[in-house]
């Protein structure tokens, strides 16, 4: 049985959807009627306003109900928050992320917005990295290929959970490739182009990892520190 807390979050969440989407149908008519750059201007801050408020909502959400690693039985507090979680992703922070052009910068200001921990000089523009956002973590200097998917949830089998990834320092995951639930992978490592990386995989520091399923390759001469010299 949901408790009051999650049904007063369900609410609120669903009415949130509700005056999202007749605002959204009420000024785009506006501005198909009048076309005026002053319409336009409030169009563009009531997209702004909106999904700070909707980012702000959420962080609230996992902060006081985080989701904890794991498998989530069918109408348990976890499962329910974890659908809960996913009606933000649909409706929300995939449209965003996903099908709008949106700045280098500003894509990495937004995950890391969503709770996903980002290090220093790495610009995750381009992959997919799915919720629940606040378990994945990502060292620094790392590059991304496009189109590489980061996925930390479960989903098979009628079996519904989420164990977290964490990437090392230097890391760099090729073209299309994609890392499973529960994977980590070391400091400077190398997932190759297309690989997929199986859950609860750790990949140590300083290898190259490739196929379907990923296996180790060759070694890599590991990162030589500035300060050593």
């Amino acid at each position: 049985m949901k408790t009051m807390p999650s049904l007063i979050i369900f609410l609120f969440v669903s009415i949130l959807l509700l005056i999202g989407s007749m605002s959204f149908l009420l000024v785009t008519g506006i501005l198909l009627w009048t076309g005026t750059s002053s319409t336009l201007s409030l169009y563009i801050l009531w997209i702004f306003i909106f999904s700070l408020l909707t980012i702000i909502t959420y962080r609230l959400h996992i902060r006081f109900f985080p989701l904890i690693p794991g498998i989530y039985t069918d109408g348990s507090p976890e499962e329910f928050h974890y659908q809960l979680q996913t009606l933000f992703v649909i409706f929300f922070f995939d449209p965003i992320l996903h099908r709008l052009p949106i700045p280098l910068p500003c894509t990495r200001l937004i995950h890391i917005m969503l709770g996903i921990k980002i290090g220093k000089n790495t610009y995750p523009s381009g992959s997919i990295l799915s919720h629940p956002y606040s378990m994945i973590t990502i060292g620094d200097n790392c590059i991304f290929g496009h189109g590489s998917v980061f996925t930390p949830h479960i989903m098979e089998s009628g079996i519904l959970g989420a164990q977290p990834i964490t990437i090392g320092n230097y890391v760099m995951i090729g073209v299309n490739s994609v890392i499973l639930p529960g994977v980590t992978i070391g400091e400077n490592s190398i997932v190759a182009a297309g690989a997929v990386v199986p859950k609860d995989t750790v990949i140590p520091a300083n290898e190259v990892w490739g196929g379907v399923p990923a296996h180790k390759i060759s070694e890599r001469a590991p990162i030589v520190s500035p300060a050593a010299h």
